[in-house]
């Protein structure tokens, strides 16, 4: 009996030692103010390998130089060929002025002469015959004579059929296909005379003073 009592004793005394304990080691957490101070604890340390970024590199795009452009070439101003002078041409053309000018005709037999003169051309075309370069050369001229006054009365354009016809264009294109012919046909064939005036400067003299047309006048 009196062991049983010790036991207990001792047990409880056991007990109490260790609530003891642990009232003190709680009392020792507290703060002054009564809280508890809990140890902080420390994060766990994770190695992170430092990765160095590389730096992204701006791709360069390699541009072609920009071709400056080409000027463009100034076309060449190409003077207007004049129409070519030939025997048809002119024939035509003083066909023109005696169907404009009938007393004109009549009187001087225009559209004839410029037949002949154009075979007698056509002749020395044909054969070779340069010394006979003299008959058309004569005949051209003489009808540019018979013209010229008709062209001085008639300055302005004349009206044909459905046509238009200056008279002192006709004058001038008789003159250089006179002078086209001779020069072509060996100078040394043209003869003295009407030819060699209708070529000269003199051939100005054809030309009245009181010449109204301007073409002709222009050329005094």
């Amino acid at each position: 009996m009196a062991e049983r009592i010790s036991r207990r004793k001792v047990v409880f005394g056991g007990l109490a030692a260790l609530g003891g304990l642990a009232v003190a080691a709680t009392l020792g957490c507290e703060g002054k103010d009564g809280k508890v101070n809990t140890t902080p604890t420390q994060p766990l340390e994770t190695s992170v390998p430092n990765v160095t970024a590389e730096p992204t590199q701006t791709p360069v795009i390699e541009t072609s130089p920009t071709p400056s452009p080409t000027p463009e070439p100034t076309p060449e101003l190409t003077p207007t060929p004049e129409p070519e002078l030939t025997p048809e041409k002119l024939n035509k053309s003083i066909g023109k002025v005696a169907e404009a000018f009938p007393e004109a005709e009549l009187k001087s037999n225009l559209i004839a002469r410029a037949a002949a003169a154009k075979e007698n051309y056509e002749y020395v075309i044909t054969s070779g015959d340069n010394a006979s370069i003299q008959s058309p050369m004569n005949g051209y001229g003489n009808l540019a004579k018979d013209i010229i006054p008709i062209a001085c009365n008639n300055p302005e354009n004349v009206i044909v059929g459905q046509e238009e016809i200056n008279l002192g264009q006709i004058v001038i294109d008789i003159r250089n296909f006179v002078e086209k012919i001779g020069l072509e046909r060996e100078p040394k064939y043209i003869p003295e005379g009407t030819t060699a005036f209708f070529l000269s400067e003199d051939f100005t003299k054809l030309i009245p003073t009181d010449c109204k047309h301007p073409l002709l006048v222009n050329l005094k």
